[in-house]
């Protein structure tokens, strides 16, 4: 009995030495490289490539859909968390369509920043993703995101409006919280979308609020701290092509 649970304890401790070095083996194959100033991990294996910073500097980004290294192409999918975080230089960046997830605080922080547009070949973003971007006054948003997560757009003060797709089912906690220059938001939606504790809190020019949906969904508002300013806003629900309007305030539906 006794050879038999050594037998085993060796058996265990191979396999747990196949593992170890297996992952050791696996990890080898992501290699941190530089191509035109932009830095990234490659996998060697399934040839792809994510972002994870700068080595210096740059006003206008634009990140190649595939680059070559060392003989091998590969596809650029992912920005990785917190790839530009701080870079208050940059004002332009290009993603290519063949990114399909950026990271969390992958903006955070950039102050600079003007405009991005994100292709429709992204999937997901990060929590706080272009939290307190001070100067950007664009985001086109593409169709296929299902969530806007937490505090994505927070501080983003010379943001004047947003466009949610239809594909959004959440907005996030603080999701728009402080963006003080925001005065209209659409979400097309013709489905429930959920609204996150605070996502348009201190919004204090926020002025229209437009629903696209089957029915008015009111039930969908029923909290005062998604809004900053609820005195004077108004939204608008669109259903079967007429605009109706629901004072915030009172809690009245007109026609």
């Amino acid at each position: 009995r006794q050879k038999a649970i050594g037998w085993a304890y060796k058996k265990a401790f191979a396999l747990c030495l196949l593992l170890f070095f297996g992952i050791l083996a696996q990890a080898a194959e992501i290699e941190r490289v530089v191509v035109s100033n932009i830095i990234y991990d490659i996998d060697k294996e399934a040839k792809e490539a994510q972002v994870v910073g700068l080595e210096e500097d740059m006003v206008n980004v634009g990140i190649p859909s595939s680059f070559e290294y060392d003989g091998t192409k590969y596809m650029v999918t992912s920005l990785g968390n917190g790839c530009f975080q701080n870079r208050v230089n940059i004002k332009a960046v290009n993603i290519p369509s063949s990114v399909k997830s950026i990271g969390t605080h992958c903006f955070y922080d950039c102050r600079g920043l003007e405009t991005v547009s994100i292709p429709s070949s992204v999937e997901t973003i990060g929590r706080w993703c272009f939290q307190n971007c001070t100067s950007l006054s664009e985001v086109l948003l593409p169709e296929g995101l299902e969530e806007l997560p937490r505090r994505c757009f927070l501080g983003c003060n010379s943001l004047v409006s947003i466009r949610i797709p239809e594909s959004v089912k959440k907005i996030g906690e603080s999701c728009f919280s402080n963006c003080n220059s925001l005065k209209v938001a659409f979400v097309l939606s013709e489905d429930y979308c959920e609204l996150g504790e605070c996502c348009f809190y201190a919004c204090p020019r926020l002025r229209y609020f437009v629903i696209h949906a089957k029915t008015p969904p009111a039930i969908i508002i029923t909290e005062t701290q998604h809004y900053g300013n609820v005195d004077q806003l108004v939204v608008y629900y669109y259903y079967k092509k007429i605009f109706y309007i629901f004072s915030y305030k009172f809690f009245e539906f007109k026609v």
